[in-house]
Parts: structure tokens; C-alpha cells; sequence
């Protein structure tokens, strides 16, 4: 099950790293057991922070939705790559099943997300330049005056700063899938009598038997 992290530190989805610690901080004042707070809910916080507040476990979690575990990066590839199987499998029809390389649709929807992914680190790298540029462009007539407009850059900049983490992130994961992808093959010269030995009419009322092997 899905645990909502944003939700247990009260943050939204493109909180700032400042915003978390500050979340973080007003939390564990109320829930830390030494201050009578409820240590279950306590640990939830400190689970919460513990991921939120690094980059790259941020970005797994925001991927997944679920609380990564950094180290396994194998683990995380394969089932990226069992999640595109999937996706394959459930377009393909039963006629389908043994005229089309499986393993070619997902190289190929892995491709087309790798290069789809590349133009969108690309895209943010710019507008984080052309911002930061607009950024000291943009000036006040009166120093005691609060510059809005800037304000509202920073912000943007760090949106597109969490966007590029999470895309990069993505790209690991495809590329490491595409790796685990490339030990595998698809045997074609099997005669189709050894691999289906029939096919069995579903009588209500009836138990199913499939073939041997199957």
C-alpha cells in the first residue's frame, strides 16, 4: 500500500527542501515521546523526513510511491522492467502472444521513454538558466519594497530543480532496465505444437485441465 509521506509532514508535492525541515520540525514537537507526543506517529515522522529530505530517495518516492530502499538498485530496475512486461502483455491479444517479440515492444517502449525523459532534463536545465537570468533582471525601484516577482522565480526554479532529480532519477531506472533487459531472448524455433498442446473449452460446472507443462 502507498504511504503518503507529503501527507504525514503536512507538505505539498513540490515543497521546497526549507519547507520540509520546517514541517519536520513543528511535527516532532508535538508527537516526540520524551515530550508525551504518540511514538508510533513519531517514527512515521521520522520515516517521513528520512526520505523527503534526500534527493534521490525523494525521487524514487515520488516515482514509486513507495519508500525506497536506495541500496537495492537492482531490485528497483527489475521491477520497473517487469511493470513495462506488464504493460505488453495486457495490450497483446491471445493471437498475438506468439507472433510478436515481446522483448522488442519493451526495448522499444523503453527506448522511447529514455530519449522522452532526456528532453525533459534538458528542457529544465534551460528554463532554470533563462530564469535565473530573468531573476536579476528584475529589480525594485525601492529597497524596502519586497521583490515578488523574484520571490516567485525562486520558486519556479525550484520546481524545475525537483523536476530534473526526478527525471535523472527515471533515467537510472530505464537504463538499468534496458541492462537486465538485454539477458534476455526469445526462442522462436520452438514448433507452437510443443508449446501449445491445445486448448480447452470452459464447461460451467467443470474444472479446467490444462496441459501438461503448461
Amino acid at each position: 500500500m502507498e504511504k503518503d509521506l507529503y501527507g504525514v509532514l503536512g507538505v505539498g508535492k513540490n515543497a521546497t527542501e526549507e519547507d520540509i525541515k520546517k514541517a519536520y520540525r513543528k511535527k516532532v514537537k508535538k508527537c516526540h515521546p520524551d515530550y508525551g507526543g504518540d511514538s508510533e506517529e513519531f517514527r512515521k515522522v521520522q520515516e517521513a523526513y528520512d526520505v523527503l529530505s534526500n534527493e534521490e530517495k525523494r525521487a524514487l518516492y515520488n516515482i514509486t510511491g513507495k519508500v525506497p530502499d536506495v541500496s537495492s538498485a537492482d531490485s528497483q530496475a527489475v521491477e520497473y522492467l517487469a511493470c513495462r512486461f506488464q504493460q505488453v502483455f495486457d495490450s497483446l491479444d491471445n493471437k498475438d502472444l506468439l507472433t510478436r517479440s515481446v522483448i522488442l515492444e519493451v526495448r522499444m517502449k523503453l527506448q522511447e521513454e529514455i530519449k522522452t525523459n532526456e528532453k525533459a532534463v534538458r528542457y529544465e536545465y534551460e528554463r532554470v538558466n533563462l530564469l535565473n537570468i530573468l531573476k536579476k533582471r528584475l529589480k525594485v525601484k525601492r529597497k524596502k519594497y519586497r521583490n515578488v516577482a523574484r520571490e516567485v522565480i525562486e520558486e519556479q526554479i525550484g520546481y524545475c530543480k525537483n523536476g530534473v532529480i526526478k527525471c535523472k532519477q527515471e533515467l537510472k531506472l530505464m537504463k538499468k532496465s534496458l541492462e537486465f533487459l538485454g539477458h534476455l531472448k526469445m526462442d522462436i524455433n520452438i514448433p507452437s505444437d510443443n508449446i501449445v498442446k491445445g486448448f480447452y473449452e470452459l464447461i460451467p460446472g467443470e474444472e479446467c485441465n490444462f496441459a501438461e507443462g503448461s
